[in-house]
């Protein structure tokens, strides 16, 4: 996801009233200067994988800060910027041909080095973070995902994740 952060900042108005040979006339001066935020850009390193996990009670369960099966993304920024998260975490996929569904709810970590052992559970509306010296944060996804009313066959949906800077 991309945003763009425009903040304009209003220096200086001067206005003059002057009247000359019977004549008035107004003068007016704006000094207005624009500073552009480099876009927040995620690179999706490795989606999160079921293959290898067997499901307990039509349940999977893949957490963000330990296996390997975790989705992992790199967001990157202005260095050392603070930024904010939020993400929906449930969701329904919808099979693309059928009326199967599946319901999952995401868990994110994340951590200003690439040490997903050490990375911090996010929750929906999260506390700031910060980007890096290099303007990195790394996300690992992991979540519950229940299959009761699943069959075979494929699912759409979406995750929305948004990262701003404050």
């Amino acid at each position: 996801m991309k945003r763009l952060l425009f903040l304009f900042l209003l220096l200086s108005t001067t206005s003059n009233l002057s009247a000359q040979d019977g004549k008035q006339s107004i003068s007016t001066q704006v000094n207005i200067t624009a500073t552009v935020e480099q876009s927040i850009e995620l690179i999706t390193v490795q989606n999160i994988r079921l293959s290898g996990i067997e499901p307990v009670n039509n349940q999977y369960n893949i957490s963000p800060t330990t296996s390997s099966n975790a989705g992992h993304m790199i967001a990157t920024g202005n260095p050392n910027a603070e930024i904010r998260i939020t993400f929906q975490a449930n969701q329904i996929l919808n099979q693309i041909n059928g009326d199967g569904i599946i319901r999952v709810t995401y868990q994110l970590s994340g951590n200003d080095t690439e040490e997903q052992l050490n990375s911090e559970i996010l929750e929906v509306q999260n506390r700031s973070f910060t980007f890096n010296a290099d303007g990195e944060f790394y996300i690992w996804i992991g979540g519950r995902v229940f299959i009761e009313q699943a069959k075979p066959g494929s699912y759409e949906g979406d995750f929305t994740i948004e990262i701003d800077y404050i």
